[in-house]
Formats: structure tokens, sequence, C-alpha cells
């Protein structure tokens, strides 16, 4: 449900002259009993990282290739691989 909540959102917005006030979805609240253990916990951060992964693969798919090339591509790539992993973060533990 948050990867579909998170990505339902997404805008490419680089290249638009006007950019919209949010580009985030609104706040969605689930009442659940299991809300608070933490696998759940544990589940929704998966979620998150996963979604953040995918809106910047869309990115540097969406941008076109005069603005991103081979070099800039690799250097995006190895900033973001220092970071938790997502093929990690969305691995259970």
């Amino acid at each position: 449900m948050v990867e579909g909540h998170r990505l339902g959102g997404y805008t490419y917005t680089a290249y638009k002259s006007a950019k919209s006030e949010t580009t985030e979805p609104n706040d969605v609240v689930v009442l659940t009993g299991i809300a608070r253990r933490a696998d759940a916990v544990a589940a929704l951060e998966r979620a998150e990282v996963l979604a953040d992964a995918v809106a910047l693969t869309r990115d540097w798919v969406n941008t076109p290739p005069r603005d991103c090339t081979p070099p800039l591509l690799a250097e995006f790539s190895s900033r973001q691989r220092t970071r938790t992993s997502p093929r990690d973060a969305a691995r259970p533990r």
C-alpha cells in the first residue's frame, strides 16, 4: 500500500516551467492493530526505501540523454550506492 501511494504521486517535473505547490501525495492514515509491531514498521521502512529508489530510477530514465550522459549517470549511481542499497533494505530480516 505504501509503495503504491508514494509511486502514484510521482511526477517528473525537471523541465516544467511552473512547478505545482506540492508533488507529494497527501497523508494516508491506516488504522490497524499491527501498526506498532516491529515487523510492520520494518515493512513500512522497506516500502519507503523501495519507492524512493523507483522514483529516482524514473527520474534517470526520464532525463534526456543530452542531460544525463553516461559519465553523469555513473556518478549519480555511485553516489546512491554509498547509501543503503534498496535491495538490502527490501530484504526481510
